[in-house]
């Protein structure tokens, strides 16, 4: 896994005249999950991850700004976090999950009837 991730927001955060449509997120350090629990970062625990977005941000975001996400744009965020937090064997296979099983296949015991 890289050391950083970019995540492009469908609805942007405003601030003043300006609008952050993208975040750049960085692996964290032991010290940016004091206080947090690792179970529940990988469980995607909201406020668990509205603490932790702000401290691995870029630009620099409030917990506010966090909270005030769209429910699709905190989805993505908090994907690209957890992934920090995947094994080397682990992002090998998240590949191999995201492969659907073909419907219509049949076995060689099973016939059409």
């Amino acid at each position: 896994m890289s050391q950083t991730v970019k995540v492009t927001l469908s609805t942007p955060i405003k601030r003043g005249d300006t609008s952050i449509t993208e975040l750049m997120l960085r692996k964290p350090k032991a010290g940016e999950l004091r206080g947090l629990s690792l179970l529940q970062i990988q469980m995607c625990d909201v406020t668990t991850h509205i603490k932790l977005i702000p401290r691995i941000a870029s630009p620099m975001v409030t917990e506010a700004d966090i909270a005030d996400l769209e429910a699709d744009d905190l989805s993505e965020v908090m994907d690209g976090v957890v992934g920090f937090f995947l094994t080397k064997e682990q992002n090998a296979q998240a590949g191999t999950f995201a492969q659907p099983e073909p419907q219509n296949a049949l076995s060689p015991t099973e016939s059409k009837t």
